[in-house]
């Protein structure tokens, strides 16, 4: 089993396991007891990680074709909800909103010169990009409060030293381009 991640009340363990033959998400009695269930049986791929919801309801999953799926537990049903994600390997960052209804990503689509943020709400069952391509965006993070989405961009391009003259000079760099960014959300008033 890998990625294991334990369940908010503390009586479940959830983690991929290769048991069935593909790669599936698992759920194990966290007091070590038998009872081991499979709880998806749509594995084609492999999957990467997964993240739980705060309320312990949903499990967000990617795989290695660059989709995001997501489990429900309650209802044992998945769905794929983001497609062209990065291909060839996992999303760089998965994150749940703390009321368990958003989930924002870094998303590396295939054709885009750049990562986005993107924001996907359970209750409207879509996405939407909220950061263009022009700069790179990632690192997406929710206020404890719901209205703001933090992220990381690189925009800032101040070149050290300012001119490739001079002795040793080896030529203009680009460093500190990394700054912080919030997007004020009222996720109350929106509906993506």
């Amino acid at each position: 089993m890998r990625s294991a991640v334990m369940s908010p009340d503390g009586n479940w363990l959830y983690g991929i396991s290769d048991a069935s033959g593909e790669q599936e998400i698992w759920r194990f009695p966290a007091d070590g007891s038998q009872g081991a269930k499979q709880l998806t049986k749509d594995g084609t791929t492999l999957r990467m990680g997964i993240k739980l919801s705060p309320d312990g309801r949903y499990i967000a999953t990617d795989d290695y074709n660059g989709d995001l799926w997501l489990l429900d537990l309650k209802r044992n049903r998945t769905k794929k909800i983001i497609t062209q994600g990065e291909g060839l390997g996992p999303y760089a960052d998965v994150v749940w909103s703390g009321d368990s209804q958003y989930i924002a990503v870094t998303k590396f689509e295939l054709g885009t010169p750049r990562p986005q943020i993107v924001l996907y709400s359970l209750d409207d069952d879509r996405s939407e990009t909220l950061t263009s391509d022009k700069y790179e965006s990632y690192a997406p993070a929710f206020s404890a409060d719901g209205q703001w989405l933090y992220f990381l961009s690189d925009r800032q391009f101040s070149s050290t030293p300012t001119s490739p003259w001079g002795d040793r000079n080896m030529g203009p760099m680009f460093d500190k381009r990394t700054e912080i960014f919030a997007l004020a959300l009222d996720l109350s008033l929106i509906h993506i």
